[in-house]
């Protein structure tokens, strides 16, 4: 008798762009190629989430996009969850309480160093990087915990990136897709 070992299950959403419109047409489409999506609407957007198996996250994030692109008129602009959190996120994705992330981030508990936030929404509200809180994490508080996680943020911040890049793209000039493009190439190299 052998042991079988569990693909693991990942979850994630795509956001299509605001040319697809939430139809029956579109849900159809989408669950003829992919079995394991759920489609939906959110913010006159046509989201699509998936809970695919794979051994990693990557491997099933780009098997879904792969998948979901082959079918006419749809494109995908963002992988969800998102690079941008807010403290509640942070507590929610590691599992912690508010108030714990709160005291971390102000240094009133913990190592210190934890990351600045990078943006604000307005006086009360900022926002951190996911993948820098991440690293933080595994440097200082759980190095095991953390692995998946470091993992995962930062390949969908380079694919948040590389989606945005290729919709900005569209509104530049052939030699100026070509540079860009080449500036791209050279970077993925390094």
């Amino acid at each position: 008798m052998t042991d079988e070992i569990e693909t693991p299950l990942h979850n994630f959403t795509f956001v299509l762009g605001p040319q697809e419109q939430l139809s029956e047409d579109l849900i159809e489409r989408v669950l003829e190629v992919c079995d394991d999506a759920l489609v939906g609407g959110r913010d006159q957007q046509a989201i699509v989430e998936f809970d695919r198996e794979a051994p990693r996250f990557a491997d099933a994030v780009i098997s879904a996009l792969t998948d979901l692109e082959q079918i006419p008129g749809i494109r995908v602009v963002r992988v969800e969850p998102d690079e941008l959190v807010s403290l509640s996120a942070i507590a929610a994705r590691l599992g912690r309480s508010v108030e714990s992330i709160r005291l971390l981030a102000a240094g009133e508990r913990g190592p210190g160093g934890f990351p600045p936030p990078i943006a604000r929404v307005d006086a009360k509200t900022r926002l951190w990087e996911w993948s820098a809180i991440a690293r933080w994490w595994h440097d200082h508080m759980d190095a095991d915990e953390a692995a998946p996680l470091i993992a995962s943020a930062g390949f969908l911040a380079s694919l948040n990136d590389a989606l945005d890049l290729r919709a900005r793209a569209q509104g530049l000039e052939e030699s100026e897709r070509r540079a860009v493009s080449g500036i791209v190439r050279d970077a993925a190299l390094v």
